[in-house]
């Protein structure tokens, strides 16, 4: 059985610091990919690791053949070489340097894993509440002088001063409470935080407030490891959240706002939201979640339980929730911080209000149509007609699929009218984006966001496509046929449709989609709107600076393939596909040779695949010159200016072909038949499968020289030309902010006369 120690070294399991007194909780690591680790006081690369290893139900779990579970502590030494095993029964321990590197603290102090070579573990050697339950400088709640938690690395010995107590166990979560560190943070008045320790992550938290007085909430930190633009969603309900974990008519939306993720064990601010108003009388419930990311978040006692307050706030154990009001797990804590004021907003305004719009525009809800997840059949994708009765925004979809990726991909394009006769082209229809999201699997909302809105007009019908490329989208089998109305409201009908292969494949009709619709109405686009009696000032004729187009470095994007070749000739043709347009500026390379070789680059639109023998069909090469090859394992770059920047439109295919006029270019080869099938992507543009071509165009005659399937090695450096920067996010005086964003001091932020909610 693995240590953590021995995990951490594989990327399998996260390390969480430990670095203030307090109280912590860990579920099972066979669940669970925290564990903790404390290294202050200790020597440097020298450090205590914390697991929580419990039986389980599944019979391949290793943790099933524990004589007991509990908590496992190791004493690491990283400076000590591996020839320098000991343990405290041995004379002159442990003064004599002699330790494991990786030491497990046996609660027993018989370390009888040392002394009896062979011998599996026994039931002493985890701390629980049924035996050891505590550690520090001076031994084990047993009495024993050995384990401690003090310092021999560098074989000194060093009293820490760090204890371990209170070892519980509560439905397999341990908890413990750590003292000899730094004290918690104290409370800032304002402010009451919980804490930041993570150790679970879900979409988002349920749970309740509490006030001394009356108070409103207009700011929060929230953690999530996601470090991309997020949606979080903000709801409260007037009385606990318990019981309605799943009723979303019990709860009042707040808000979606749009913020940078701040990365682990960092917040990141959230406002913009309807303030939260808390009162004496009763508790308040929240829901905070992400549409299109997971909360870190901590596991605790039990529900209901106080776990902080600052005398005038108070939050309490809660759940961790799937997006959408779907599948919950209890004790959990939410982390973050709230920003609060005492008092109320007022009734009416304590003065005339003036002419000039707000700062910011009125909140305008989301509103919600739902078709069933009753899945029963499936493909890559499914096509539909949706009718607006009233003009409206569709802004986000909550898909059924079975995939539970971190980072599925899912494509979003429309057609105008009806997709009846279009369901086998790419022709008319309109990308609006490729969505990377968390997969929730069969029968739970896996959240759509970020794509660009899609606009249906008062009587309009547009048909949508939504489809991924692996085949895992749900949806049923239809009931009245194709182009009968499966859901709607006095706002828009969706209507039956078709599924199909992908892409714009194969289909079978009639099929329904299952999904939730949150769209806005044209009417709450705009809401908030004001006009001043009259300008503060005139405008000036001309803008008082004259933005640049040009772009700094930090703006260039890049996307690598692989530099681990195994195989090489002259050259490599493979298609790629933005979904954005891009500005192509650069390539780099894998070259074998450390010397000068020539390079030529060939572009066209659409795939290789049935022109690697016909220089016609490519024209001349886009770039030829010289370059110094870098030699196996570097890139190699394509000289600056070799060749003008080039515009790849969104949505559209295009194909590379890159060769040396010797057979020194690095590829990978693989053994199977996937030519064609996604190598890399991002959300900017996917790069496939190609071949190894020999020089040039395979040696025509016959292209014997096509060797498939090969994978490019290499970077395709560019620029997103439709890239836009959102709210929070530096700007330059130009147009780079989205789509009703305005660029103010450096900073976008929302126009006036919009709503993003």
């Amino acid at each position: 059985m693995l240590s953590s120690w021995s995990k951490i070294k594989l990327g399998w399991v996260d390390p969480v610091p430990i670095t203030h007194d307090g109280t912590y909780f860990l579920d099972p690591l066979h669940s669970n990919r925290e564990v903790y680790v404390i290294e202050e006081k200790y020597a440097q690369n020298e450090y205590l690791l914390i697991e929580n290893r419990q039986h389980t139900v599944s019979p391949y779990v290793f943790e099933n053949k524990l004589p007991r579970p509990g908590l496992a502590i190791f004493h690491i030494d990283d400076d000590s070489s591996y020839g320098s095993e000991g343990h405290p029964h041995m004379e002159g321990w442990p003064e004599n340097g002699q330790h494991y590197r990786v030491a497990l603290l046996q609660a027993d102090g018989d370390y009888h894993l040392e002394r009896l070579p062979g011998l599996r573990g026994d039931f002493g050697d985890l701390f629980s509440e049924w035996g050891a339950h505590s550690i520090g400088p001076d031994g084990t709640s047993e009495g024993k002088q050995y384990p401690n938690t003090n310092s021999y690395g560098g074989s000194s010995i060093v009293t820490t001063g760090v204890h371990i107590k209170s070892i519980r166990t509560s439905q397999k979560t341990m908890s413990l409470e750590v003292s000899g560190l730094s004290p918690p943070p104290a409370q800032i008045d304002g402010q009451l935080t919980t804490t930041f320790v993570g150790g679970n992550y879900q979409a988002g938290n349920m749970f309740d407030l509490r006030a001394t007085q009356d108070l409103t909430i207009d700011k929060i930190d929230i953690h999530t490891r996601e470090t991309h633009m997020v949606s979080v969603v903000i709801y409260s309900r007037q009385g606990t959240f318990v019981g309605h974990e799943s009723d979303f008519q019990d709860w009042q939306l707040h808000g979606i706002t749009e913020v940078m993720g701040q990365g682990d064990s960092n917040p990141t601010p959230v406002d913009g939201f309807n303030p939260i108003h808390v009162t004496p009388d009763s508790p308040t419930g929240v829901y905070v979640t992400l549409q299109n990311g997971v909360m870190d978040y901590s596991s605790s006692g039990e529900v209901g339980d106080l776990f902080a307050d600052d005398g005038k706030l108070s939050m309490t154990v809660g759940t961790g929730n799937r997006h959408s009001f779907q599948q919950f797990w209890r004790n959990r804590v939410f982390n973050g911080r709230f920003y609060y004021t005492l008092g109320t907003v007022t009734s009416g305004p304590t003065k005339a209000p003036t002419l000039q719009p707000t700062t910011s525009p009125t909140p305008y809800p989301l509103q919600t149509v739902s078709a069933p997840f009753r899945g029963g059949n499936g493909q890559s994708g499914v096509m539909f007609d949706i009718v607006a009765i009233d003009s409206l925004e569709l802004v986000s979809i909550d898909i059924n699929s079975e995939s539970t990726r971190n980072e599925y991909t899912v494509e979003v394009w429309t057609i105008e009218g009806s997709y009846k006769d279009h369901s086998h082209s790419k022709d008319g229809w309109t990308g609006h984006g490729v969505v990377v999201t968390q997969g929730m699997g069969e029968g739970q909302p896996t959240v759509l966001s970020g794509f660009s809105p899609i606009h249906i007009e008062e009587g309009q019908t547009k048909g949508i496509y939504i489809t991924d490329r692996e085949g895992n989208m749900k949806y049923s089998s239809g009931v009245n046929g194709q182009g009968a109305i499966l859901v709607g409201n006095e706002n828009l009908h969706v209507l039956e449709g078709s599924g199909c292969r992908y892409p714009f494949g194969k289909s079978y009709t009639p099929r329904v989609v299952n999904a939730n619709f949150h769209y806005k109405l044209a009417s709450g686009l705009y809401s908030g709107v004001g006009s001043t009696e009259s300008p503060s000032k005139a405008p000036t004729i001309s803008p008082t600076a004259n933005p640049t187009a040009t772009r700094s470095d930090s703006d260039e994007k890049s996307i690598t393939t692989t530099w681990e070749s195994n195989n090489g000739q002259a050259g490599n043709m493979f298609n790629i596909q933005p979904w954005k347009t891009i500005m192509i500026t650069s390539f780099d390379l894998h070259c074998e040779k450390t010397e000068l070789v020539h390079l030529k680059i060939y572009m066209k639109e659409g795939t290789y695949i049935g022109f690697e023998a016909s220089p016609a069909s490519w024209g001349d090469p886009i770039c030829e010159t010289d370059v110094i090859g870098q030699g196996s394992g570097n890139p190699t770059p394509v000289p600056d200016g070799c060749f003008d920047p080039i515009t790849a439109d969104a949505f559209k295919e295009y194909s590379f072909y890159i060769t040396l006029t010797t057979g020194d270019l690095r590829y990978t080869k693989i053994n199977n038949d996937d030519e064609g099938d996604v190598f890399v992507e991002n959300s900017d543009l996917t790069v496939f499968r190609g071949i190894g071509v020999r020089y040039e165009f395979g040696g025509i005659k016959g292209a014997g020289g096509v060797y498939r399937p090969r994978l490019w090695n290499g970077d395709i450096k560019y620029y997103v030309e439709d890239e836009c920067h959102m709210k929070g996010e530096p700007c330059n005086v130009g147009s780079d902010c989205c789509v009703r964003h305005v660029c103010n001091d450096g900073v976008c932020d929302y126009m006036v006369d919009a709503v993003y909610f």
